[in-house]
């Protein structure tokens, strides 16, 4: 085997690390979690716990899936995705179905009489 260490000679000389033990910033054990959170905000860090946010409910289950890829003409693909951003951001098969719905085709891709 090669002696080269390929530049990363000092790299295994100790650097003192393992003499790095956690606690010792001043907060024990029993510090409340406001007061550490206080303390966070004060030197610039920003809170990210979940219970500030609002939890949005998840779509609909799709059921199974499958990849529909098509080529369009742009003035057409650019319709379509503006029609999906104004009928409240749509995803596309969303955009789909809300357009067969409106065209009265049934699952089975007829016309409803």
């Amino acid at each position: 085997m090669s002696k080269d260490d390929y530049g990363f000679g000092n790299a295994r000389r100790p650097t003192g690390l393992d003499r790095v033990k956690p606690g010792g910033a001043g907060l024990d054990q029993q510090t409340p979690v406001k007061d550490i959170d206080r303390a966070g905000e004060a030197i610039g860090f920003t809170s990210r716990d979940t219970s500030e946010y609002e939890i949005v409910p998840a779509r609909r289950s799709l059921g199974p899936t499958t990849a529909m890829n098509m080529r369009a003409p742009i003035a057409m693909r650019n319709r379509f995705v503006e029609f999906c951003r104004l009928e409240g951001r749509l995803s596309y098969w969303e955009g789909i179905e809300r357009m067969m719905d409106e065209l009265g085709i049934d699952q089975s891709g007829r016309r409803k009489r």
